[in-house]
């Protein structure tokens, strides 16, 4: 679910004409984030897991994706405090999950803004 108040805000920093281009810079975010997550997946190099869902969670936030930034927290967490890699890829497959639903919606709502405009 994207969060309201924030595309709000982010239409009032930025104008909704700047909307769609800023929510495609989220989507190519995310999807460049969900490759790098299972590069590192494949090695379960927890500091780089770590650093990806450090700035997914940034990101997430930045645009409005809380369940984005939830389970991206919860996976910098498990990584900084050392949980069994036995537990990461439960972790790491929430995260990719969130964040394709997230994507989803956001092409959607680039599609309602752009057929708002030219309509």
């Amino acid at each position: 679910m994207i969060d309201e108040a924030v595309l709000a805000g982010l239409i009032e920093d930025i104008g909704l004409e700047q909307l769609p281009a800023a929510l495609g810079l989220c989507v190519a975010e995310m999807s460049r984030r969900a490759a790098d997550l299972r590069r590192a997946e494949e090695g379960l190099d927890t500091e780089q897991l770590r650093r990806i869902a450090h700035g997914a969670k940034g990101s997430a936030a930045t645009f409005g994706a809380p369940a984005v930034a939830a389970a991206a927290r919860r996976l910098e967490e498990a990584c900084k405090s050392g949980e069994p890699a036995s537990s990461l890829p439960v972790l790491i497959a929430a995260l990719l999950a969130e964040m394709a639903a997230a994507s989803e919606q956001v092409r959607e709502r680039i599609e309602s803004l752009q057929g708002l405009r030219n309509g």
